[in-house]
């Protein structure tokens, strides 16, 4: 029982923030979309491909939490207009959102470092913003990737999300 009535929560949910990155998005978004040179396509899983083991590790610890996912969107964004080709994209259904992920599997070698901070940037001037819009992984060599680690970095994304929802509502309240 509670003291008062609940909040009713009317759909389509009202946003504080929204980049267009919805399941609606999600949806519509084509896998595979990043111009690959043939030799760097190595895995295909589920008629997606994937540059690496990291890559298709991520997709599965994706499925293993009950979200779909897709590979290599083509996402363009609002403010520099930079292609983007995340890894992995997922879909958060319940929260009407779509969540981009790096998967950066050779910190090791100096000149992915600089590629990947650089492709981070790259998001981060096209106004997407971490553990909101996109979620970066990092191992220090290609043979480490850490599925429970990434999923608690989406479940940390997916929860910093729910201010944008809860924010919002607790301001219509009575």
């Amino acid at each position: 029982m509670y003291w008062k009535d609940p909040r009713q929560a009317d759909y389509p949910l009202n946003k504080i923030r929204n980049t267009g990155l919805n399941t609606d998005y999600f949806n519509k978004a084509k896998p595979n979309q990043n111009p690959y040179k043939p030799e760097e396509l190595t895995i295909e899983y589920k008629g997606q491909w994937f540059r690496s083991k990291n890559e298709l590790s991520a997709a599965q610890a994706v499925e293993a939490m009950g979200y779909r996912f897709k590979s290599e969107i083509h996402v363009v964004g609002s403010k520099k207009n930079f292609d983007h080709f995340p890894d992995v994209s997922v879909e958060v259904p319940e929260l009407d959102l779509m969540i981009m992920s790096e998967i950066d599997g050779a910190m090791d070698k100096e000149s992915y470092r600089i590629k990947s901070v650089n492709r981070q940037n790259d998001y981060f001037e096209d106004g997407f913003r971490e553990f909101k819009d996109v979620v970066f992984i990092r191992m220090l060599d290609s043979g480490t990737f850490d599925a429970s680690e990434y999923q608690t970095l989406l479940r940390m994304a997916i929860e910093t999300n729910i201010d944008d929802l809860l924010c919002d509502s607790w301001k219509s309240s009575p």
